[in-house]
């Protein structure tokens, strides 16, 4: 899934009609590689875990 996932980034960044679409979609295109993805992993999932937490959501 992470190549694909890199691989529509990288196009998308070539390909304006798609990278405006997903856009549209409420995504943001980004192309900062495998650090740039593993910074953001590092980065957002303390983040959200604290959120889900004091929410009380729980697994389905």
């Amino acid at each position: 899934m992470y190549r694909a996932s890199v691989s529509t980034c990288a196009t998308s960044r070539r390909v304006p009609k798609i990278a405006e679409q997903l856009r549209n979609d409420g995504l943001e295109v980004l192309a900062n590689g495998p650090d740039g993805m593993r910074r953001r992993i590092a980065d957002e999932v303390p983040k959200w875990r604290d959120i889900i937490a004091k929410a009380g959501i729980k697994p389905v």
